[in-house]
C-alpha cells in the first residue's frame, strides 16, 4: 500500500492536471492544499490511524479533485471577467479624457489660465501666498 506522502502527491497531481493553467495563484492553491492535507493527515495519525488511512481520510474530507478544479476554474473566470471590466472602464475613461482634451485644444483652450502671481509688473498686488518659500 502507498504511504501518505504518495497519496497526497497523487491527489495533488490529479488536481493540477485538471486545472486549466498553472499560474502563480494555482501554484499557491496547490501549496495550501498540500499543507492542509499534511496537517489533516497528522491530526488523523494522532487518533491512531495508519499513515495511508490518515491520508485517505484527509483526501476524502477535502473532496474530489474534479470538484475542486471545477470550483477553481469558475472562480478564476469570474476574477478574469472583473479584471477585464475594470480595464474596459479605464480605457473608456482615458478615451473620454483624450477626446475632451483634443476638443479643448481645437477650440483654442490649450493655454492654461495664468495664476495671478505670474502677472508681469506690479508687485504691490502680490499676496503673501504668492511669495516663494525661503
Amino acid at each position: 500500500m502507498a504511504d501518505s506522502h504518495d497519496l497526497i502527491e497523487g491527489y495533488l497531481g490529479e488536481l493540477s492536471g485538471r486545472i486549466f493553467r498553472l499560474g502563480r495563484g494555482e501554484k499557491r492553491l496547490l501549496a495550501e492544499l498540500r499543507d492542509h492535507l499534511e496537517d489533516s493527515t497528522a491530526a488523523h495519525l494522532t487518533r491512531g490511524m495508519t499513515p495511508a488511512d490518515a491520508a485517505m481520510r484527509a483526501i476524502d474530507l477535502t473532496g474530489p479533485a474534479a470538484e475542486i478544479a471545477e470550483d477553481w476554474e469558475v472562480r478564476r473566470r469570474k476574477r478574469r471577467r472583473r479584471q477585464r471590466n475594470r480595464a474596459g472602464a479605464l480605457i473608456a475613461a482615458l478615451a473620454a479624457a483624450t477626446t475632451l482634451a483634443a476638443a479643448q485644444h481645437a477650440q483654442g483652450r490649450h493655454t492654461p489660465a495664468r495664476h495671478p502671481c505670474s502677472a508681469a509688473g506690479s508687485t504691490s498686488t502680490r499676496s503673501a501666498t504668492c511669495d516663494p518659500p525661503r
